[in-house]
């Protein structure tokens, strides 16, 4: 990343993991100064479960941060007319795979104001197409960021995204909560 011009951090730190004893893990992130210090996290976890399925679990959702945060900093080169309203973190997290601990750690020790995160995990499995929408209050998401996010997701996967169903809906409406990590409540997040 600092080939683009994005700064990198890190944050170390060391927790012991059931079955695995005490862990060093570290967050990487590159930060995309916008014209506010509010942030927008796009994330992606570098493990992966141990079973197999890193290829998707999640090598897709780090791929695809990599190539987000490059082709965020092409398009903001000198000269260039792009410049968003936020800043855009991309933080590739460890230890998803076991609890989401590095999303956790962000959350706990951010660096910025952050109003929203995208959580990018196994996004090239064999299912629909999907996208959730959860946070940490009850309130829908704007019916704008809906509409736009699913027609790109039916753009790029050529088909539309499933649907949550009218009960999950009201379900998360009521009891905001996420086993990702992007919500603060994914600490309660068993591992995977």
């Amino acid at each position: 990343m600092r080939q683009y011009d994005l700064p990198v951090s890190s944050d170390t730190w060391t927790v012991t993991i059931p079955g695995r004893g005490r862990t060093r893990l570290q967050n990487l992130w590159a930060v995309a100064r916008g014209s506010s210090r509010q942030a927008i996290v796009v994330m992606a976890h570098r493990d992966d479960p141990g079973d197999g399925t890193g290829a998707n679990d999640n090598a897709t959702g780090t791929a695809a941060l990599v190539e987000l945060a490059r082709g965020y900093a092409l398009a903001t080169t000198p000269g260039s007319r792009v410049r968003s309203g936020h800043t855009i973190v991309f933080l590739s997290t460890d230890a998803g795979s076991f609890g989401g601990l590095g999303a956790l750690r962000f959350a706990s020790h951010p660096p910025f104001p952050v109003v929203a995160a995208i959580d990018l995990d196994a996004i090239g499995g064999l299912g629909l197409p999907e996208i959730q929408i959860a946070g940490d209050a009850p309130r829908s998401p704007a019916a704008g960021l809906v509409r736009t996010a699913s027609r790109r997701i039916e753009e790029q996967a050529g088909r539309p995204p499933v649907r949550t169903s009218v009960l999950a809906q009201l379900t998360d409406l009521g009891f905001p909560f996420t086993l990702y990590g992007q919500a603060r409540s994914s600490h309660a997040a068993s591992p995977r």
